[in-house]
């Protein structure tokens, strides 16, 4: 299958990009074996995201991991996120708005990762991994692959 462009703000069908690239169609990581792609999807009232800062090239998202209850771990989708400029795996952001609707945000690049304090769905205090992206827009993937850290690229902390 080629290679698909998507278009900031448009809407997708979840199910449709399911049904194309594959992944798991429940969750907020998606990581299609057959494509070098991850799908990031946010539903701000469980695993959201938020624009922390604007960059000198634009927004600065905080995205959560994955993981209901315990502690969360660079496991499974959120390893696939920390190390997907090395298995050279594309990164898209969704943002989920209702009855199985997404609106693509862009093409991020993570930064790194901190840990912060949160609670699990039984109410436990718990360690949240929380991505740092930013759009890869402004970056070419030659600066994005190199040993150069993209958060001096980007011009945020």
């Amino acid at each position: 299958m080629g290679r698909r462009t998507f278009v900031p703000g448009h809407k997708y069908f979840r199910w449709d990009l399911h049904n194309y690239f594959g992944g798991q169609h429940q969750g907020g990581i998606s990581t299609p074996p057959q494509h070098s792609i991850i799908f990031l999807f946010s539903n701000t009232q469980e695993r959201g995201f938020e624009c922390i800062s604007p960059g000198k090239a634009g927004p600065v998202y905080h995205y959560i991991g994955e993981g209901e209850t315990g502690d969360m771990t660079l496991s499974r989708g959120n390893l696939s996120v920390v190390s997907h400029v090395r298995r050279m795996k594309d990164l898209h952001l969704f943002e989920e708005i209702g009855y199985g609707w997404v609106r693509y945000i862009g093409q991020m690049v993570c930064l790194g990762h901190e840990w912060w304090r949160g609670v699990d769905l039984l109410g436990r205090t718990r360690k949240v991994v929380v991505f740092k992206l930013a759009e890869i827009g402004a970056l070419s993937r030659k600066e994005i692959s190199s040993e150069e850290d993209p958060t001096r690229l980007l011009g945020v902390s």
